[in-house]
C-alpha cells in the first residue's frame, strides 16, 4: 500500500486467511490489540501487543486474525533502510520480535494518533 512517500502508516484489522501474497515494500506489523497469526516465508508466529513482525520486500507471507484485532502497519521503501549494521538481514532471518514495555507504549500512542488523524506518514 506504499504511496508516493517512503513511509505509509495505517491502522488495520485482519480477518480470515486470504492466502499468501508479497509486496514491493518492507512492512512492520505492530499489534495494538487482539491476536494475529502470521506465516512469513515458512516461519510461523503469533502476534499480540508486545510482539511485532518484520516482513521484507518480496517475501511471501499470510496472516489471519484471531478474533477482533488492530495493528499499526508501517510500510517502508526498502531503499530508505540503512543496511550498514545488518539490521535488515537480522530482521529478515528472525522476523518475529518481542518489544520492550516502553516500545509497546510508544506503539499504543502512535496507534491512537493515527486512528484520530493526529499524525500523517509524511511527518515521520
Amino acid at each position: 500500500m506504499l504511496s508516493t512517500s517512503a513511509i505509509d502508516l495505517n491502522v488495520r484489522s485482519y480477518g480470515q486467511d486470504l492466502g499468501e501474497h508479497r509486496h514491493a515494500f518492507v512492512q512492520l506489523v505492530l499489534p495494538l490489540s487482539g491476536a494475529i497469526s502470521l506465516d512469513i516465508a515458512g516461519q510461523e508466529g503469533a502476534l499480540a501487543p508486545g510482539r511485532a513482525a518484520f516482513i521484507g520486500a518480496g517475501v511471501r507471507h499470510s496472516q489471519v486474525g484471531e478474533g477482533p484485532n488492530r495493528s499499526l502497519i508501517l510500510d517502508l521503501d526498502q531503499a530508505e533502510m540503512s543496511e550498514s549494521d545488518n539490521l535488515f538481514e537480522r530482521l529478515t532471518s528472525r522476523p518475529f520480535v518481542s518489544l520492550s514495555p516502553a516500545a509497546s507504549k510508544l506503539i499504543d500512542f502512535m496507534g491512537l494518533q493515527v486512528a484520530h488523524g493526529g499524525v500523517a506518514a509524511p511527518t515521520l
